[in-house]
Formats: structure tokens, C-alpha cells, sequence
């Protein structure tokens, strides 16, 4: 795998969740309710681009502090 085969497939194959070829993405278990009630209101374009990884949603936010180390 090199840098122009990653950039085709994130660029041009990949086009929405249902197109991954590999679920290392995938979250291992479900999504909790409180946080389904939130991923309903964010737009279905958007969702389609949710591949499971990097959901930051801390089961507690009051006080919490969340470091984007950027994955992308």
C-alpha cells in the first residue's frame, strides 16, 4: 500500500460507508442511545461519510477535555 493507492481509495472509491472494504473503522460494539439521539440530527450527507472511527463523545461531558490528535 503506498500513498497514491490510499489517496484513490479515500478520494474516488470510497464514496460512502456502504463502500468500505474493510471494517477496521467499525466500532466493536453499538453506539449508546444518548449518542444515537445526537447522530440523528447531524445531516444524512455528513452520516454517509461516518465510517466508526474517531467518535469523541465521552459519556460525561461536563468537565471533560477532548485532544484531536487529527487522524486525517
Amino acid at each position: 500500500m503506498n500513498h497514491e493507492s490510499v489517496k484513490e481509495y479515500y478520494g474516488e472509491t470510497l464514496q460512502g460507508s456502504e463502500d468500505l472494504q474493510t471494517n477496521a473503522c467499525c466500532t466493536a460494539g453499538d453506539v449508546p442511545s444518548h449518542l444515537k439521539d445526537v447522530l440523528a440530527k447531524i445531516h444524512d450527507e455528513v452520516m454517509a461519510k461516518y465510517y466508526g472511527c474517531g467518535l469523541i463523545a465521552p459519556d460525561a461531558l461536563k468537565g471533560a477535555r477532548i485532544l484531536d490528535l487529527g487522524s486525517g
